[in-house]
């Protein structure tokens, strides 16, 4: 009976099949179905689908009498489990090339990165050698004026030593003292 089939059942399926059995002997569910793996006369496991319900209740919804079917989906159950290898595969295969893709990415964006600190510091570089140009440049426009400043304030200071001696000594003229005027206006 009901004992011997239970022996014929798969370990695992057993205490799946009895509780949804027994469900919808007690009139919880409105059918009954269920796939599971029972060893054939050969000894080799064989996927059935059983459907079955209750054609006749007591007065408490305790089923009387069922009525059923069971066949084998061996071939179908076997497909389905190739497929799902087949996808637990493929899904492993895409989570491996979607963390190296985000390896790579993290990758790129690091060397991103660096491009653009070694972009700014490029630029500031390059900012710091136009102002040392334009200093250079500035510094030559201001220099030249500032030299013949100094040369002709250096040459006034020795002419105006030269006549303030000449007029200690008395030997001032008025050319000499003509000639240092035209030198002092130049100068200035």
């Amino acid at each position: 009976g009901r004992e011997d089939f239970q022996q014929l059942v798969h370990p695992e399926d057993r205490k799946l099949i009895r509780q949804q059995f027994d469900a919808h002997v007690r009139g919880e569910t409105d059918y009954y179905e269920n796939t599971f793996r029972i060893r054939n006369a050969e000894g080799e496991w064989r996927w059935i689908l059983s459907r079955g319900m209750a054609v006749e209740r007591d007065g408490t919804g305790y089923a009387r009498r069922l009525v059923g079917t069971s066949r084998d989906v061996t071939e179908s159950a076997e497909a389905a489990e190739a497929l799902k290898r087949l996808n637990d595969q493929l899904e492993a295969r895409v989570a491996e090339r979607t963390a190296a893709l985000s390896a790579a990415n993290r990758e790129l964006q690091d060397s991103l990165e660096e491009i653009r600190f070694i972009q700014r510091q490029l630029v500031e570089s390059e900012k710091m050698a136009a102002l040392g140009n334009l200093v250079a440049g500035i510094s030559h426009e201001i220099n030249t004026p500032i030299g013949i400043s100094v040369t002709a304030a250096s040459h006034l200071e020795d002419e105006t030593r030269r006549v303030m001696q000449l007029i200690s000594d008395g030997k001032l003229s008025k050319s000499v003292l003509s000639s240092y005027q035209a030198d002092a206006i130049r100068s200035a």
